[in-house]
């Protein structure tokens, strides 16, 4: 899976950022079309690639569908041309799940003096 998650990007590598995010959607709930993070809205452009983990925890004592994973991963790009992962976890408290931005993509020759505006 890791193969093929990456085979459209080169030259750079995925910051960790594992903080929730208020998505709003544009067809159903679970499709992402804009989030907001650190109060900075981001527009998706396209969703690049999904996929669902139903994987185990590494902690878990027990392996039943309680201890399970329940999350749809998202790659998306923003309108500013930014890569993020974000995944809708359906395991959490609340009814319609929690959104979370992964990680982000920082490529090798990103300006880190001049980032993209992003859109309010």
């Amino acid at each position: 899976m890791d193969d093929q998650r990456n085979h459209i990007l080169n030259g750079g590598r995925w910051i960790f950022v594992g903080e929730t995010v208020d998505v709003r959607s544009v067809r159903e709930i679970s499709e992402p079309g804009s989030f907001v993070w650190r109060n900075c809205r981001y527009n998706i452009a396209e969703i690049l690639l999904t996929w669902f983990d139903w994987n185990f925890s590494a902690g878990a004592a027990k392996r039943n569908w309680r201890s399970r994973r329940h999350r749809k991963y998202f790659r998306v790009r923003t309108s500013c041309g930014e890569i993020f992962e974000l995944y809708l976890d359906h395991k959490s408290r609340n009814p319609d799940g929690d959104w979370i931005c992964y990680q982000q993509w920082e490529p090798e020759n990103r300006d880190i003096d001049n980032p993209p505006k992003q859109s309010r």
